[in-house]
C-alpha cells in the first residue's frame, strides 16, 4: 500500500501552519516556534519545510534497508543529524 502526503503552498495552508490554536493539524509548541525563528526566511515557509521533511523521514522509515536510497536526508537543515 502506498499513502502520499502532499500540500499545496499556493492554497491555504493555515491549517499547516497555525500555532496556539485548535484548528491546527500540526502542534507547534513555544520550543519549535523559537528554534525555528533562529532561522532566516519566512515563518511559513520553514514550517512547511520542517512539515515535508517530517513526511520525508516518514517515509525513508517505511522503506526496506534494500530499497532505500536516500543517503542524504534533508532535514539536515533543521540541524538533525544521523551520527554513525
Amino acid at each position: 500500500m502506498y499513502c502520499g502526503m502532499a500540500y499545496d503552498k499556493k492554497q491555504d495552508v493555515k491549517p499547516l501552519c497555525s500555532y496556539g490554536s485548535d484548528d491546527s493539524l500540526f502542534v507547534w509548541s513555544k520550543q519549535n516556534i523559537a528554534e525555528l525563528s533562529k532561522k532566516d526566511g519566512d515563518m511559513k515557509r520553514k514550517q512547511l519545510n520542517a512539515i515535508a521533511y517530517l513526511w520525508e523521514l516518514c517515509y525513508d522509515l517505511l522503506l526496506a534497508t534494500d530499497e532505500n536510497v536516500s543517503v542524504s536526508p534533508g532535514f539536515e537543515a533543521f540541524g538533525l543529524r544521523v551520527n554513525r
